[in-house]
């Protein structure tokens, strides 16, 4: 949370995906990623906890065939869309442009599937149905997230947030 004058912008809080492995799935995938592509993703994770899905235009956009599933890009060697939902537990708009008078409340997104495109097509080809898939999971039991963490490149002894 971060002050500016009479308003407060909110950080959003961010969960994976669970399906009591360890580490969980999205963890998983992350961990998978060569190294430039999990910086430029994880950079866009840490954009989307502090400032939420409106802080530019087509930061996080419609996954094609899903309603409820929204996509965030990062372009790069491997096209990867990270598979995320508003919720769906606390499912309210964010305030505009992550701005309110205090106090609200954050919002919530889940991270809830990875996977890449080729040839304008998801790889796996239904990844957003698994997303949705797992969605729905979280609907029926919200024990199937755990809060985000975040994932630190190999050989990485930094500090965490």
């Amino acid at each position: 949370m971060t002050h500016d004058n009479n308003y407060i912008i909110m950080a959003s809080i961010l969960y994976d995906y669970a399906d009591g492995k360890e580490p969980n799935p999205i963890t998983s995938w992350l961990q998978g990623l060569p190294l430039e592509q999990l910086a430029q993703l994880n950079l866009k994770i840490k954009q989307l906890k502090e400032c939420g899905d409106q802080i530019l235009p087509n930061f996080v956009t419609a996954a094609v065939g899903s309603v409820d599933v929204q996509e965030i890009k990062v372009n790069g060697r491997m096209a990867l869309r990270l598979l995320i939902c508003r919720g769906p537990i606390d499912s309210r708009l964010p305030p505009q442009m992550g701005k309110v008078k205090a106090p609200y409340p954050a919002y919530e997104f889940t991270l809830l599937f990875g996977s890449e495109e080729r040839d304008n097509r998801y790889v796996p080809h239904d990844a957003v149905k698994q997303a949705e898939n797992r969605r729905l999971a979280i609907v029926a039991d919200n024990r199937k997230r755990e809060p985000h963490v975040h994932v630190r490149p190999p050989n990485d002894t930094g500090p965490t947030r």
